[in-house]
């Protein structure tokens, strides 16, 4: 076990995952600071909302999905229904190709290229864009309800943005890359990535992609279809409004002629694919669902907790930054731990580079973090320039979600001070989904051969050294035992101690407990340890316990120390004022004897020696008063009387009022001004206020004798 913990780079943080490479991971689970993980597959199968055909989806910004059928009908499925809604359409719908929606507007696109905008609750027109003597061909959403739109005219493409006003404020020529002779299978298709402002062309024959600058204009890169999947006819395309580009198409004969939506990540690379049936004619998607238009209607599809068995394998891969490591030994770095949720099927491989060069190292570095080039690249450029040395594998064993496990590697023979760390994480088919917690990577501080004989150190650096490789695989394989050790004082800890520890900690300080406290009270208790022991015996105390076993405001408790709060009442005169009220009465109670009034034979006798104190039955009386619900009642009767007795001194004597959940919600106290409210009414299936609410009355209501024929008891 190492004598001490080691300096180390630490990836857990949002911030700190963003200095990484990235290729096939969630962005949205990066961005939430969760820790990267593949991007959630689609379950199948999905959800058909039948209608006569389908075309054109779109999904409005309160989550309403609207689409054209085959005949030319509007139909919108509000967010939450199950079945669609048929709207008046406006005339000429039926050649609408594709909407957009937007706050407030529905952006239409026929074939003829007519770009009009409709309310999107009438369909109502409110405008037309005037595109001159251009063809607008395609439209795609932009920000805060404009549009960019390719227009084509005289053999040339430009993109055009488009205000909410319907008003061209900027077009930008566009030099599509020339594609082989082929007759086109439709017009150029557009999307709009958010995240980086890139807009992304299909071409008409439907072979190449294009990632376009939206300001001005310039190809930033364009790829073949045949390298995301080969033998894969694209037909439409979509975005999920952030920053996921969505290409539905059919697979080749020879790859079984299935129909797949092609799920891509900013940086051009394949974050996943699911099948279905049916040729696709329009998607549209958001976080939570993706929709495919077929001949049959619209297909939902929502995120699958499990990898679909017909969806391929899951992965992502991240690079870190080249580090550097401080340390002036002749061994550089010392282990990589990976945190880990890995299920049964999930593989995770932990690749390894390194490098003495600070100016190949400086190469690297510009290199990965040049986002002119696609992520997919600049990985597989790393790969080349880099040439990892090792990779690890580890494969998940667990099928129940728990705690996340340690991946351990040494790196007692890495003796460059430059290091990069390939990560990737695999999903398998059937398997649930993996994640990378936290990736730690230390370097020398005090290890364990520290601690040998010099004899046994002069060989400590020697390449191939048993020693080293031995105490090496000893250091990176105890760390979970060590780590257990440094964490022993989080069990004592209040905030952070186990439930099964609270136990222990409360009986060693002799706090009020029970066992069938919950979690929540026991913690609370002991968090208040040091104000409890300090006040015990004291209102203080009753009070601090009190609060731990009903938090929040207004408080649900009330402490009465009759003698302490009230007094006895006494009469005044002039120049001596009279208690306050409320106060108490002093004497006997009703059931005392009183001779010449009341006696019993042997229940009653006279008063030996000195006459007791008329007040001395009320002192060291307290009442608490709690407004707990019927099952609270139930379940705390049995122990809440000897805890709250404990923390009160021997002679005082407690009295428990169990009033309803409402009791401290109604006003019962005396003030200056002698207002005292009225009983409330007390309900029969409630919580009546025990000592508030009565039953009857003067005006109470009976059931009659006999009931008529017309009326009836509900």
């Amino acid at each position: 076990m190492s004598p001490s913990r080691t300096s180390a780079f630490l990836f857990a943080t949002k911030a700190q995952w963003a200095s990484c490479l990235f290729v096939g991971a969630d962005r949205q689970a990066l961005d939430s600071g969760a820790g990267p993980a593949p991007s959630a597959p689609w379950g199948t199968p999905p959800q058909l909302v039948a209608t006569r055909g389908a075309i054109a989806p779109t999904i409005t910004d309160t989550g309403d999905l609207i689409w054209r059928d085959d005949a030319g009908v509007i139909q919108r499925l509000h967010d939450g229904d199950t079945g669609p809604v048929a709207l008046a359409a406006p005339t000429g719908a039926d050649g609408t190709v594709r909407m957009v929606a937007a706050p407030g507007i529905l952006w239409t696109l026929d074939r003829a290229g007519t770009l009009q905008a409709l309310d999107i609750d009438s369909l109502s027109r409110l405008l037309v864009v005037a595109t001159g003597s251009g063809k607008v061909v395609d439209i795609a959403a932009g920000a805060h309800g404009s549009l960019y739109a390719l227009v084509h005219e005289s053999g040339h493409h430009s993109l055009a943005h488009v205000d909410r006003a319907g008003r061209i404020d900027s077009e930008r020529p566009l030099d599509l890359p020339a594609e082989q002779d082929a007759p086109p299978r439709h017009g150029p298709q557009l999307a709009y990535l958010h995240r980086t402002r890139d807009v992304v062309v299909l071409t008409e024959v439907g072979t190449r992609l294009s990632w376009i600058d939206a300001e001005t204009g310039t190809i930033l890169t364009s790829m073949p279809i045949t390298t995301l999947r080969p033998c894969f006819d694209a037909t439409v395309i979509g975005n999920d409004g952030c920053d996921r580009l969505f290409i539905a198409g059919v697979d080749g004969r020879a790859a079984g002629g299935r129909s797949r939506v092609l799920t891509i990540g900013d940086g051009g690379d394949v974050l996943g694919n699911t099948a279905f049936d049916g040729m696709p004619t329009g998607l549209v998607a958001d976080r939570r669902r993706l929709c495919v238009t077929t001949s049959s209607g619209l297909l939902r599809f929502e995120p699958a907790g499990t990898v679909p068995l017909d969806s391929g394998e899951l992965r992502t891969t991240l690079v870190t930054p080249a580090l550097q490591s401080p340390a002036a030994t002749g061994q550089r770095w010392t282990r990589i731990e990976a945190d880990a949720d890995l299920p049964e099927g999930c593989t995770i491989e932990i690749s390894l580079a390194s490098c003495d060069d600070s100016t190949m190292r400086d190469t690297i570095a510009g290199q990965l973090a040049n986002a002119a080039v696609p992520a997919p690249h600049r990985l597989h450029g790393w790969r080349e320039a880099m040439a990892p040395v090792r990779t690890f594998v580890f494969h998940g064993k667990g099928s129940e979600p728990g705690p996340a496990s340690t991946f351990s590697v040494p790196l007692h023979d890495i003796r460059d001070p430059y290091l990069c760390i390939g990560i990737a994480i695999i999903a398998a088919p059937g398997s649930g989904m993996p994640r990378l917690r936290q990736l730690v990577v230390h370097y020398p501080g005090l290890m364990l051969i520290d601690n040998l004989p010099a004899i046994y150190r002069r060989g400590e650096f020697e390449t191939g050294s048993f020693l080293r490789g031995l105490v090496g695989v000893l250091e990176a394989t105890t760390q979970d035992l060590d780590g257990r050790i440094a964490d022993l004082g989080h069990n004592i800890h209040p905030k952070t101690a186990p439930p099964e520890w609270l136990d222990f900690v409360a009986r060693w300080m002799g706090l009020p407990w029970h066992d069938a406290l919950s979690a929540d009270q026991k913690r609370r208790i002991v968090v208040n340890a040091r104000a409890l022991a300090d006040s015990h015996g004291t209102r203080r105390g009753l009070e601090l316990l009190l609060a731990s076993l009903l938090p929040g405001e207004p408080p649900r408790f009330r402490i009465v120390d009759l003698m302490a709060d009230y007094g006895v009442a006494r009469l005044g005169h002039d120049g001596c004022p009279g208690a306050r009220l409320p106060a108490m009465l002093a004497g006997l109670p009703k059931t005392a004897s009183e001779l010449g009034n009341k006696a019993m034979l042997g229940s009653a006798r006279l008063a030996c020696g000195e006459p007791e104190d008329i007040t001395a039955r009320l002192a060291g009386r307290i009442r608490v008063d709690l407004a707990l619900d019927s099952a609270e009642e139930r379940d705390w009767s049995p122990w809440l009387r000897d805890l709250i007795e404990s923390v009160l001194p021997a002679a005082a004597r407690v009295e428990l009022r169990w009033l309803g959940r409402r009791a401290f919600t109604i006003r019962n106290e005396l003030h200056d001004d002698l207002i005292l409210d009225d009983d409330p009414p007390a309900r029969l299936g409630t919580d009546a206020v025990t000592g508030l609410a009565r039953l009857g009355g003067n005006e109470r209501t009976t059931i009659p004798d006999r009931i008529s024929g017309s009326s009836s008891l509900q």
